[in-house]
């Protein structure tokens, strides 16, 4: 099974922002953990305005769990409320507690030990914040995994005029949503991880029944496509993205990319340049062939039509022991 921890990491705005850390049941009283272990910070998608930590596909738990890694969910504030600087900001505090505080949550005391193997997993916007911790954290992650990421602004994609349906969205649409309070974003119900949908062993609980599908999407939605038709992503993280020409990526950590070639949201051809722009090594791009965007959000390990992903964890995994045994030989 898997136990759930929830603490505040950050206040700012008026608001808490809040990890969810997930361990297999078994350890959830262990008082000691190596510094080494590797620990995974996952940050959602939702095309920076909606959903919050909690959107966390059942796979990526089991997953991490499986392995022995301890996963944590974090918060961060959306668009258009804050500044792509801001947004940086919470992923990079999420990080520093991941790294620096956990620890002491781990073991039910004060500790001045840090986790030195911080991994990190991506979905579509939480990729991007993804790669902001790879360009500007210190000392980098050891390896990422990102799902149909956002790349960089740089990326022609984001600068193409992109109308997403049928025609093109009025500003009277999307004008309630900018007077809105700074919000963290919420997850709909049936897109929650709910702790009860695993056994003791992590895999699927057969009695367990997801909620029923919301009649629509979440109302923030309609932001993503104004984002879009407008190229307001390019100048809302100005101050924080790295173009695709920059050297800076071509320092990044093993980076494994998961795409479906039918993206439509994010297209595959932008994991494609980022792969060019870090190399390969240490990049690797995995094409779940046929799919689309956030393909994957509802299944569970083992499952028809999951394989592509489950073997980018097979790479992961690979370039984390490699990691470890090279610093342990160090």
């Amino acid at each position: 099974m898997a136990t759930k921890l929830t603490h505040t990491f950050k206040q700012v705005s008026g608001l808490e922002l809040k990890a969810d850390i997930y361990l297999r049941s078994l350890d959830a009283h262990r008082r000691e953990y190596n510094r080494s272990q590797p620990v995974v910070l996952y940050f959602h998608g939702g095309g920076f305005v909606f959903s919050d930590r909690e959107d966390v596909p059942p796979h990526i738990v089991q997953l991490c769990l499986m392995r022995g890694w301890v996963l944590v969910s974090a918060d961060y504030r959306k668009l258009p409320q804050i500044s792509g600087t801001e947004m940086w900001e919470d992923a990079r505090d999420a990080f520093v507690f991941v790294r620096e505080t956990l620890p002491g949550i781990l073991a039910g005391r004060l500790s001045g030990a840090r986790f030195e193997n911080v991994v990190l997993v991506g979905r579509s916007a939480g990729a991007y914040l993804s790669y902001l911790c790879g360009h500007n954290m210190d000392p980098k992650p050891i390896a990422m995994l990102t799902y149909y990421g956002v790349t960089s602004m740089s990326d022609p994609f984001f600068h193409s005029s992109f109308q997403m349906g049928p025609a093109p969205i009025g500003w009277e649409r999307v004008k309630p949503f900018y007077s809105e309070d700074v919000t963290l974003g919420t997850t709909l119900p049936s897109k929650k991880f709910d702790p009860d949908c695993l056994l003791p062993d992590l895999t699927r609980n057969p009695a367990w029944k997801r909620p029923h599908p919301e009649p629509g999407p979440h109302p923030r939605i309609v932001l993503v496509p104004w984002f879009f038709q407008e190229n307001q992503y390019p100048e809302m993280m100005q101050e924080v993205d790295k173009s695709l020409d920059d050297k800076a990526w071509t320092e990044f950590p093993p980076t494994i990319l998961v795409h479906g070639d039918k993206d439509v949201v994010n297209p595959y051809e932008c994991s494609v340049r980022l792969v060019e722009a870090i190399g390969v090594p240490p990049a690797k791009l995995f094409t779940a062939v046929g799919q689309g965007h956030g393909f994957d959000e509802l299944f569970f390990s083992g499952e028809p039509g999951l394989s592509v992903v489950e073997e980018a964890w097979i790479t992961l995994d690979e370039a984390v022991k490699a990691r470890l045994k090279t610093h342990d030989l160090s």
